[in-house]
């Protein structure tokens, strides 16, 4: 699922049993400045701390917290927070991203990942207050302009060939 890991995690986990044969586990692992390369782009400076609420089966309560300083999907995000929880069967819920970008915000809206088996990954982004001016400026072309704001919903489409935006719209 990711590849390129760079840097430390520390915590602990707990495994109990009693005398019928019932098995718990819990833990808790940290990370402040992990760098990986995910389907949809490399990720640099994740960090957060993650509760398994049953370390056996890599299962937490919803509302864990992993702050990331970018993710580049093909577009940089930089300062962003995803609250998510691991779920049975490798799925992963993304409960809310968020992230300033180009003048606005750029907010993930919540979805399930499978990770279980390669599957198509499905998000939605919604783009508030994006300035055209910044996002111009950012493609690098001196001969072009623009100015106002951006609203909008991005359906994005991660697979194998990459991400694509499927039947987005953007309103000025």
């Amino acid at each position: 699922v990711i590849a390129l890991v760079n840097g430390t995690i520390t915590g602990q986990g707990r495994i109990n049993w009693d005398a019928k044969g019932n098995v718990t586990s819990t833990g808790d692992f940290s990370t402040a400045n992990l760098d990986l390369a995910a389907p949809f782009g490399p990720v640099e400076g994740m960090s957060g701390t993650i509760h398994f609420s049953d370390l056996l089966r890599l299962e937490t309560p919803p509302g864990q917290v992993m702050n990331v300083r970018s993710i580049n999907p093909g577009i940089l995000v930089e300062n962003g927070v995803i609250r998510y929880q691991l779920l049975p069967n490798q799925l992963v819920k993304i409960e809310r991203g968020e992230w300033p970008f180009m003048g606005g915000r750029l907010i993930l809206h919540e979805t399930v990942l499978n990770f279980a088996r390669p599957t198509e990954k499905r998000l939605t982004f919604e783009v508030v207050g994006l300035d055209a001016k910044t996002f111009v400026d950012t493609l690098g072309f001196k001969e072009l302009t623009a100015t106002g704001k951006f609203d909008g919903v991005l359906p994005m489409i991660f697979d194998e060939n990459g991400g694509r935006i499927v039947g987005g719209r953007l309103d000025s």
